[in-house]
């Protein structure tokens, strides 16, 4: 299958489906952070914290402002594009509050809660059209 890029949801997947850069984008939320106060809660390794925030802030998501100093450290921020994007982690939040149990891990076989009293609801519009919450 190949990917279909004039799809502005595939486009906007294939920059977030990450979980580390949904992650790196909820702790820049509240304002600027340095690369150790990332550390233990977005992605696990610094290798991997390092790569996704030289692609966030290559995309324009994400500012780096070296700070100076020994040793030398770097201030990271959202741009105004990255802060665009603090609503869809605010949706991502309410979905994991709601359907997915604290403390498991939901593809390891806990099951997202497949009912509620909103099934069969509407969800909110995209893109002109409700979607259907199942």
């Amino acid at each position: 299958m190949t990917n279909d890029w004039t799809c502005p949801v595939a486009r906007a997947a294939r920059v977030l489906g990450d979980e580390c850069v949904l992650l790196v984008l909820r702790d820049l939320a509240p304002g600027p952070r340095h690369f150790g106060e990332f550390l233990g809660s977005a992605c696990g390794n610094t290798r991997t914290l390092s790569a996704r925030l030289k692609r966030l802030t290559d995309l324009g998501l994400v500012e780096r402002r070296p700070q100076g100093g020994r040793p030398p450290r770097v201030l990271y921020s959202l741009t105004p594009m990255g802060r665009h994007l603090l609503p869809a982690v605010d949706v991502l939040r309410a979905f994991g509050e709601r359907w997915l149990p604290s403390g498991c891990d939901p593809l390891a076989g806990a099951a997202i809660h497949p009912g509620g009293e909103d099934a069969g609801a509407e969800g909110p519009a995209v893109g002109g059209s409700a979607v259907t919450v199942p």
